[in-house]
């Protein structure tokens, strides 16, 4: 699992409960660290879940779901996972967001503040 965000806190918060589940999980400040890491480990133990921030400087979150979407349909390999977060519930940004046939195509939303709860219902849904 990799975890993009601008606030160490929330990457703080995100590395322990995801920790409570045995996830491994790396972190990025932005959305082009998350990229190169994301990228890199197309290689080797691929990272399969992309937990990202929508709104952070220079490359955001929907950058980053574009970069990563628009690699993995070049390349023609299994999509990853991608779950965007945001305080911003805008929901035409939301809509926007999750149209399969959209730009981003991410697979879910997530309003912050997230709880264990909710991400543990997340993963034991899409990963049991």
């Amino acid at each position: 699992v990799i975890v993009a965000d601008d606030e160490q806190y929330n990457i703080t918060l995100f590395r322990n409960y995801l920790s409570k589940i045995e996830a491994e999980v790396v972190s990025a400040a932005g959305g082009d660290e998350a990229f190169e890491k994301w990228l890199a480990s197309q290689t080797g133990s691929r990272i399969d879940v992309v937990i990202s921030d929508i709104d952070m400087p220079k490359c955001d979150g929907k950058a980053l779901c574009k970069r990563v979407r628009d690699y993995e349909a070049r390349m023609r390999i299994n999509k990853c996972v991608i779950m965007m977060i945001s305080g911003n519930d805008n929901e035409s940004v939301i809509k926007d967001l999750l149209n399969k046939e959209g730009e981003y195509r991410a697979d879910l939303f997530l309003k912050k503040p997230i709880s264990y709860e909710d991400l543990l219902f997340y993963f034991a849904k899409n990963f049991a």
